[in-house]
């Protein structure tokens, strides 16, 4: 049997827990069991990490010491000269 554990690391160089998410990124945060978040804050002083993974039951993105991601959707689009 073959386990796995999908994981997205983001980097930040200061402390405040926000991340956007790629749509293919955020497709398979919602369709794999075992795809977990790594924020990383603090990352070129003092790193913290943060591991969330998402909660069927309740809808949210927990992480093991309790903090809660809030999710907002966002619509964005992409321009070029043709």
């Amino acid at each position: 049997m073959h386990n796995k554990l999908l994981l997205e690391v983001k980097g930040l160089s200061g402390k405040k827990l926000a991340i956007e998410l790629s749509p293919n990124e955020f497709y398979q945060s919602q369709v794999e069991e075992k795809y977990r978040i790594c924020i990383v804050t603090n990352a070129l002083t003092s790193p913290t990490f943060n591991i969330f993974r998402f909660e069927v039951e309740t809808n949210k993105w927990t992480s093991e010491n309790g903090h809660t991601l809030l999710l907002e959707k966002v619509i964005g689009a992409r321009l070029k000269l043709d």
